[in-house]
């Protein structure tokens, strides 16, 4: 918070009017700022109290500090994530960093912040609704600020019992109805976008591709 108000003698603590767990302080007669009342009421903040600007300044950062808390608990209500997007959300909304470390450190003392648990438990739920190639897992893993050896680590376990060639024969095998009837190049190159979309590399592409060309049309049949 770059600006803060100067002293002053508190002159008026009264409820704000839709939200009833917070008040609004008033100094020397005009409106300063709105505060938990739990932040309030620990700081003794009442009618006569005089506050130095200093004061203020740590009042309200306890205070952005605690708006921050509440803001990253309800971020991981909605799922599991990672430090980085915990941190990324908090500094978008407007919070300084040194708060938004602060929130990412108290988070992590609770146990709602763990990036050891985040990537394996995101690998195994990745894999199983949107299967991808292990290269491919492992950078959507370091993209959320996972180490590169973390991420690698939980992409090897996520792919212990899974092979890469045999999952993306499963995955054309869902799609080839869409691409029957296409001409064998026309059908091949959307083979490939698709399975490149999914990190797999050529070498799968051309094996699947003499897999499956049998499904796809022949445009010079019919000169034959």
């Amino acid at each position: 918070m770059a600006q803060f108000p100067e002293g002053g003698t508190v002159t008026l603590v009264e409820p704000q009017k839709r939200r009833k767990n917070r008040v609004n302080v008033h100094i020397d007669g005009e409106f300063a700022f709105g505060l938990d009342r739990e932040v309030a009421e620990k700081h003794g903040i009442a009618k006569d109290r005089v506050l130095s600007r200093e004061e203020i300044r740590l009042i309200l950062e306890e205070e952005e500090y605690k708006r921050g808390l509440n803001r990253a608990f309800r971020i991981l209500a909605a799922r599991s994530r990672s430090e980085k997007e915990v941190r990324d959300r908090l500094l978008e909304a407007g919070y300084p960093e040194v708060i938004a470390e602060k929130i990412i450190a108290r988070c992590r003392e609770l146990g709602f912040l763990d990036d050891t648990e985040f990537a394996f438990r995101y690998a195994e739920d990745r894999l199983r609704n949107r299967p991808m190639s292990q290269e491919m897992l492992k950078r959507e893993l370091m993209s959320r600020g996972i180490g590169e050896e973390l991420a690698g680590r939980a992409a090897d376990k996520a792919f212990a019992q899974t092979d890469e060639l045999e999952l993306a024969r499963k995955l054309v095998s869902q799609k080839i109805k869409r691409w029957r009837g296409e001409p064998k190049d026309k059908a091949r190159e959307k083979m490939a976008r698709f399975l490149a979309s999914r990190g797999f590399g050529w070498e799968i592409v051309q094996t699947l591709y003499h897999e499956f060309k049998s499904n796809f049309r022949d445009p010079f049949a019919d000169d034959r």
